[in-house]
């Protein structure tokens, strides 16, 4: 954050998020949400979707109209172009499998005077096969950040990557687990570039469960500040599913981006049943493409939440077709109220048999279980008591107008 004020020279307050993100999963993890916060630290206004024009809106109500706005256009700025460091493109991509997640990595921070910034960011996604067995394929891939306006070095040795096991000893061997354990980048003609650095390894933990640690070594060079220098920073990796990964990468013959990662039916090796992120909830504007998701009544007022394919892309939820919209290839979905619905849970009243859920637009909604009502959580059959605030849940109720629901089944995912 340092070097980004640095960089783009502002003069106005910044706020940063700490690295593992809890004013995100806080706020309700969506990625490009937006609050209006007065100076009290009330929040006035909330969205899943930030809404230039609801904005202005908002805040002529809360502080009062302008009289000569300013516009964008208005300030006639020269749009330029951020610098290139080196020359892109001269890298053939690899064709990667598809169903990839992103997983969850931990880079060692090094501390005193030789500490050097990480020039080179890892990424690494993971297919299914790997998340939920232990074998499969990892995908890694090294891309230099442009903050830093710094580029690979390719008249010196390319960039080398090593799977490394922990022992006893100085210098630890290379971890069996993984095959390449080692990799050397490919050499390239042109003396510098920034295009990425990517393979696939195959993994296989057998019976262990501990993380993979990997190491890199690289030269990073700046040519406006005239330096080129040796890199080794060393990673943790993590096979389960990072919440805050983003899409998984796709491109042709490889992962298409249908799934977001994190929404399968399966869980991952940390034991996490794998509800991974909330499905219409950030990624997109609104829900279906239309922005403003979580202000507008009646939570979309379709059957199915929009007559869309199931849980995380596919048929119904956790690959069973009818919950939550229709199978692939099925008819198409019926106007009418909406059957389902997806939040947390914020209050429980087990004598009572109700709950009162957090919607994902914001809102609330209390809902009534009946003795067929159906209650899994953790896809183990529960009551309501089983239940705990802050799970997140998915209900099948009736349709109804207004009002409490009564709820058909109820699937919950929780630690």
């Amino acid at each position: 954050m340092k070097e980004a004020q640095r960089t783009l020279g502002s003069k106005f307050t910044w706020i940063c998020d700490a690295i593992d993100n809890p004013i995100k999963h806080a706020m309700g993890n969506a990625p490009n949400s937006e609050f209006v916060i007065d100076g009290e630290g009330k929040l006035l206004r909330k969205r899943s979707w930030s809404d230039a024009a609801a904005l202005r809106a908002d805040l002529e109500e809360l502080v009062g109209t302008v009289e000569n706005p300013t516009d964008p256009a208005d300030l006639k700025l020269d749009k330029q172009l951020p610098p290139k460091a080196a020359a892109r493109g001269v890298l053939k991509r690899i064709t990667l499998p598809a169903g990839l997640r992103a997983v969850v990595i931990e880079p060692k921070m090094e501390t005193g005077a030789d500490a050097q910034p990480f020039y080179a960011k890892l990424r690494a996604e993971a297919d299914s096969e790997l998340l939920s067995s232990g074998k499969g394929q990892l995908y890694i891939r090294f891309m230099m950040d442009p903050l830093y306006h710094v580029h690979w070095n390719n008249l010196v040795e390319p960039i080398r990557v090593q799977f490394v096991a922990a022992s006893g000893g100085k210098k630890p061997g290379l971890d069996g687990r993984v095959k390449p354990g080692e990799w050397r980048g490919p050499e390239v003609k042109e003396p510098a570039d920034i295009d990425p650095r990517e393979f696939l390894a195959t993994v296989d933990l057998g019976e262990s469960r501990e993380p993979l640690t990997l190491v890199v070594k690289y030269f990073a060079c700046n040519d406006d500040e005239g330096w080129c220098r040796p890199v080794t920073q060393t990673y943790t990796v993590h096979l389960r599913s990072d919440r805050d990964g983003g899409r998984a990468s796709g491109r042709p013959g490889g992962n298409r981006g249908g799934r977001r990662p994190g929404a399968g039916s399966r869980g991952d090796l940390a034991g996490r049943p794998g509800f991974g992120g909330r499905p219409g909830f950030g990624g997109r504007p609104g829900f279906g493409g239309r922005p403003g998701f979580g202000g507008r009544p009646g939570f979309g007022g379709r059957p199915g939440f929009g007559g869309r394919r199931g849980f995380g892309g596919r048929p119904g939820f956790g690959g069973r077709p009818g919950f939550g919209g229709r199978p692939q290839g099925g008819p198409p979905p019926q106007s009418g109220p909406s059957t389902t619905i997806f939040g947390r849970v914020d209050k429980l009243d087990v004598e009572g048999g109700r709950l009162l859920i957090e919607t994902r637009g914001g809102g609330r909604q209390a809902v009534r279980i009946s003795e067929t009502t159906r209650i899994e959580r953790n896809r183990k059959s529960a009551q309501l008591s089983d239940l705990q605030n802050g799970d997140r849940i998915v209900v099948k109720h009736s349709p109804v107008e207004s009002g409490p629901v009564t709820a058909t089944t109820i699937l919950t995912r929780g630690k």
